[in-house]
């Protein structure tokens, strides 16, 4: 969280969290923090973290499985639809739980699929490789960092997004992606970039996407008018607790006027 403050990182993923059983910080250096549970302490997990601002609100929050989340981002008239998974190495099966979540892009929001593939989508070298490649051209989704000028420093030099040690040789690999559609490049992307935390130590860069956000007068209007009261729960089905919620509000009985705790005092006013 200090890395990504320092960065200017508004909200994010990370991925392969290993957090387990629920056990992690839900706040931190200014951020929330939301997180699924890994199937194992060796591998897995993903989370998402925000921050608050007056530009943007973060809203439905989803955990599709152990290595998929998707959340939307309301920028003034802009809503963002925003899935985030890792896939680890030799599994598909959690290609599934990101097309469930993909399929599931309300209408009217621009979609964005954050994720550590483990595939390098410019040269897919087996047959896993193949189906995820395949599966991100059915979305109609592009390499969004290809499209823009990394910086040559000697701390971000290059487009590789992890990087081990084996032996005297340095073994890199693009497997980190912010994948989108290039109908929305131009406009509402300002930057993606490959960035090294100087504060943090990892064998994975971040990628950094600046989009264009709306205006504090916009976000102002939006969360007036979805604060307005009394609140009224939505037609549909519903869940169970909402069901027992409105159960209970029926079963109880308003008191009298005069019996009310805040009726109690009346003001005198008199004249001398």
């Amino acid at each position: 969280m200090r890395a990504m403050k320092l960065m200017g990182v508004d909200c994010g993923v990370f991925l392969e969290t290993k957090l387990t059983e629920g056990i992690y910080t839900r706040w931190s250096s200014g951020y929330n923090v939301r997180s699924t549970h890994a199937p194992s302490k060796w591998q897995g997990g993903i989370s998402l973290f925000w921050r608050a601002s007056e530009t943007y609100e973060i809203e439905e929050v989803e955990l599709h499985g152990p290595n998929v989340l998707s959340f939307q981002l309301v920028s003034g008239a802009t809503r963002w639809y925003i899935v985030g998974c890792y896939i680890p190495p030799n599994d598909l099966t959690t290609l599934t739980h990101v097309e469930q979540a993909w399929q599931a892009c309300p209408r009217g929001c621009l979609p964005i699929l954050l994720g550590d593939l483990n595939v390098n989508l410019a040269a897919p070298h087996d047959e896993r490789d193949e189906t995820i490649a395949e599966q991100v051209d059915a979305m109609a989704l592009s390499d969004l960092a290809s499209h823009f000028r990394q910086r040559s420093g000697k701390r971000s030099r290059g487009r590789w997004t992890w990087r081990m040690r084996r032996g005297r040789r340095w073994v890199s690999s693009q497997c980190d992606y912010v994948l989108g559609r290039l109908t929305d490049l131009g406009r509402w992307f300002r930057r993606v970039s490959v960035r090294q935390p100087f504060c943090h130590n990892s064998d994975h860069r971040a990628l950094v996407a600046e989009i264009r956000a709306g205006g504090g007068r916009e976000m102002a209007a939006y969360r007036r008018r979805h604060r307005r009261l009394p609140l009224t729960i939505p037609r549909g089905p519903r869940t169970e607790l909402v069901g027992a919620y409105e159960e209970l509000r029926l079963d109880v009985i308003p008191p009298p006027t005069r019996e009310r705790p805040a009726n109690r005092w009346r003001s005198i006013r008199g004249r001398c």
